[in-house]
């Protein structure tokens, strides 16, 4: 669309009298009103609907005063909003671009600062986490870290009574099991652990309470406690849960508790749904033989301590080793490792595919946010 100038006298006789700061606010507004003058009734008829425009402001101008300092902020706010509307109006194409790109850059930004607070900065909601270690072993002293034990030795460990210590399990990362709540079922994930597996975390039950000794034995009716997350979007934050009865794997499961907000587990990929006693997963999935006995084929029992005021990782490791503990499988040239529980949250390969996630995720946002400032350089042009 073709734009023709306003009368210079005319433009001039207003800026002179405008005050500076809101000068480019009024000329512009004069000329879109003269572009539409123009376009409506003619380039004459247009200039002289400028020139009484520009006299009727500078008359009225005349007699104005300075706005008081509490109202001129919101006043002089509008205005810059209905300039910059002006200034994209003129461009919309590159208006449009601007936006999209900006908004695709923010929304990237945050993706990236949520990652990296998840991951790096509140990793496990748990109580004091410097204080809480993962046990490993290896069994030779070139041999990779493990920390997945047999269930006899995971026994031997925890009868050796040197720190408070708590065991929980599962078959891969968060067993999945067929559950039916209050809707359709769905495969959710479970993770099976020791009564005591919050008290070693520091944590209290949401609502409710966690699962007894009495109820972690072979035989025993089937408990569960909910993670918060799945106690809000599966039965709305009812607070009447307790003593319900759920479905896992078709076997009538009795809720006791939910778990507190936040709190994901031990591993920050795979977060559980519904935590149930240890010695139940062998019944749940019919896999006692593989689980439990003697001398069970799988490693699946992983175990949580939490170190006592005024006693290091080091110390524990040393008194640990020092047991010479035995059990079927172990080697003379076992030793134990003590791992942070943030640093063990993630595996190494887990942590390499993260690092590469978030270096891609960065260099997305990086262009983004470089594309945005172009196209907005461009709408000031």
């Amino acid at each position: 669309m073709n734009q023709t100038r306003p009368p210079r006298l005319a433009e001039w006789f207003l800026a002179s009298r405008v005050w500076p700061d809101e000068r480019a606010m009024v000329l512009g507004d004069s000329d879109e009103q003269y572009q539409q003058q123009v376009q409506a009734r003619g380039g004459l008829r247009g200039a002289l609907w400028y020139w009484r425009h520009a006299i009727s402001l500078v008359w009225g101008l005349w007699w104005w005063e300075p706005r008081p300092a509490w109202s001129k902020g919101r006043v002089m706010a509008m205005d810059d909003v209905r300039y910059a509307v002006r200034r994209l109006r003129k461009q919309p194409l590159t208006s449009l671009v601007s936006i999209a790109t900006l908004a695709c850059a923010i929304g990237a930004a945050a993706a990236t600062w949520s990652l990296i607070s998840a991951v790096m900065l509140h990793p496990l909601q748990v109580k004091e986490p410097d204080r809480l270690v993962e046990i490993g072993y290896r069994l030779k002293p070139t041999s990779p870290l493990s920390s997945g034990f047999k269930y006899p030795a995971s026994r031997t460990l925890l009868e050796a009574g040197l720190m408070p210590m708590a065991a929980w399990g599962s078959i891969g990362s968060a067993t999945p099991l067929l559950v039916k709540g209050d809707g359709e079922a769905r495969v959710r994930g479970v993770r099976f652990t020791a009564p005591n597996f919050l008290e070693v975390l520091g944590l209290q039950p949401a609502l409710g309470r966690f699962i007894s000794e009495d109820e972690d034995r072979p035989g025993e009716p089937f408990v569960a406690v909910l993670s918060h997350r799945f106690w809000k979007s599966e039965f709305n934050s009812d607070r009447g849960v307790i003593g319900r009865t759920i479905q896992v794997r078709d076997q009538p499961t009795r809720i006791v508790g939910v778990a507190p907000e936040g709190f994901r587990g031990l591993e920050l990929r795979g977060a559980p749904d519904l935590f149930m006693p240890l010695h139940s997963i062998g019944r749940v999935q019919d896999w006692d033989d593989l689980l439990f006995g003697d001398r069970p084929p799988l490693h699946w029992v992983h175990l949580v301590g939490r170190l006592p005021d005024g006693v290091t990782a080091a110390q524990i490791e040393g008194r640990l080793n020092g047991l010479k503990l035995e059990w079927p499988g172990s080697t003379p040239d076992q030793s134990f490792v003590l791992t942070d529980v943030e640093t063990a949250s993630l595996s190494a390969a887990s942590r390499t595919d993260l690092r590469q996630f978030t270096r891609i995720l960065s260099s997305t946002v990086a262009l983004l946010l470089a594309i945005g400032s172009l196209t907005v350089g461009m709408l000031l042009l």
